[in-house]
């Protein structure tokens, strides 16, 4: 399985505390014909706070709504609930899943990464985050070798380290795909397979233009949304939703509570 184009990590309608089918089915409509892929239950979609019984109504929701590919989110601390989380995602159709990086330990996130895909079938894109992320090339080209793994979306901010991977796609020395995760450095990530970024939630054509056809212009109005909707802060999620919802997209811009 390739991971190439625009990917969008949804967000997760809530009304009256209860996860909202058919707020999900308007914003996949508004997004279906410029994006490649879908990816609930990730960050931008609260996936941590997300019970399981909610996690499957959520996944089983967007895969019934889109014959593309469907990539379900895993944010769960325990091997244990992570590998059940997964096998339910094989059940209900979906084409691979997102884990996080667990550990700020390069040797411990490759143990991580082989102990999980000894357990699950699905293929597995690795999630580097703005605080947990495999730091090295070294680190990298030995989880690379896992078969199962398929990707690496990068949202740690290391350039340095996205550019070195870049490079390597090209010169056929790394076989996953190479995906940006931080909007504000699209325009430095020219020649990566992929986005996956949350900003597709709002703005599906404008990020699918700039993919397509990366320029300076482009970059300078998706820097004026980043500004916008606040997406630089720890709850990026909130002016995501916020924007929705103005938009009458989504019902509520309610977030999930624990």
């Amino acid at each position: 399985m390739q991971i190439t184009g625009l990917w969008i990590p949804l967000v997760t309608p809530m009304y009256h505390g209860k996860f909202d089918s058919d707020s999900m089915r308007d914003l996949m409509n508004t997004v279906e014909p410029h994006v490649d892929g879908y990816v609930p239950c990730l960050s931008s979609g609260e996936g941590g706070l997300l019970s399981d019984s909610q996690w499957i109504e959520v996944v089983k929701t967007v895969r019934a709504k889109t014959t593309k590919p469907v990539i379900a989110g895993i944010k769960r601390k325990e091997i244990k609930s992570i590998i059940r989380l997964a096998r339910s995602a094989e059940k209900l159709g979906c084409e691979a899943v997102v884990i996080p990086v667990p550990f700020n330990s390069d040797d411990k996130n490759i143990m991580f990464f082989k102990k999980i895909s000894e357990e699950v079938s699905l293929p597995i894109i690795i999630y580097n985050t703005e605080t947990t992320a495999l730091k090295s090339v070294r680190a990298i080209r030995e989880v690379d070798r896992i078969e199962n793994i398929i990707a690496i979306k990068d949202s740690s901010k290391n350039m340095d380290l996205f550019t070195k991977l870049i490079k390597l796609r090209k010169i056929g020395k790394l076989r996953m795909s190479v995906l940006q995760g931080m909007e504000n450095q699209l325009l430095e990530s020219i020649g990566c397979d992929g986005y996956l970024i949350s900003l597709a939630n709002t703005e599906p054509k404008l990020c699918n233009d700039m993919f397509g056809t990366p320029s300076a212009e482009l970059n300078r109005q998706i820097m004026e949304k980043w500004e916008e909707l606040d997406l630089a802060s720890k709850t990026w999620y909130v002016g995501i939703k916020k924007a929705l919802a103005s938009r009458g997209i989504i019902r509520s811009p309610e977030l999930i509570q624990t």
